[in-house]
């Protein structure tokens, strides 16, 4: 009822579990990342490697993107967490945007366009791009961080997926 009558408080349970969920998933990412990006080519194949990294590279940004679009300000995590690195500040609206953008981006970069029917469900080159739309609108409307070519950006973004032909 709290958030319903928008009486609550920052130490409301709900956006404590969304907070601390998004940041967990965050920290699994950019250890699949780094730790497969490590890993050679006697560990595992280039095209393997690349998905890998592609499909954590997705999961990278929807936490991201889930995260600044429930609060105003976020602490960016784009690499493993140290002892070194741990109590970074929150960042600016424009810098995680341009974080998240650029991660969509390397995502439809690295992912193939379809998959085998046994691998349905993965992140492709469309959910990529897709997102990269949708994040593109969403910037687009954020008056702290909006440029005039968000709304451009957005259309090349999605007319790509239909120009790609997968999709009906």
């Amino acid at each position: 009822m709290s958030i319903f009558n928008f009486n609550y408080t920052n130490g409301h349970v709900f956006l404590d579990v969304m907070w601390k969920t998004n940041y967990k998933g965050l920290y699994f990412a950019n250890q699949v990342i780094t730790k497969v990006g490590e890993m050679s080519p006697e560990q595992i194949s280039s095209e393997d490697k690349n998905r890998i990294i592609g499909e954590a590279t997705c999961l990278r940004w929807y936490y991201h993107f889930k995260l600044l679009t429930l609060f105003e300000q976020i602490v960016l995590r784009t690499e493993l967490l140290t002892m070194e690195n741990i109590d970074k500040t929150l960042s600016s609206r424009s810098e995680s945007w341009q974080v998240i953008l650029n991660d969509f981006q390397n995502a439809a970069n690295i992912l193939p366009n379809t998959y085998s029917s046994e691998n349905t469900g993965r992140a492709t080159k469309g959910a990529a791009l897709s997102y990269l739309g949708k994040a593109y609108l969403h910037k687009a409307g954020d008056s702290s961080s909006s440029e005039i070519d968000d709304f451009d950006n957005a259309v090349t973004a999605f007319m790509k997926v239909v120009d790609s032909g997968v999709y009906g």
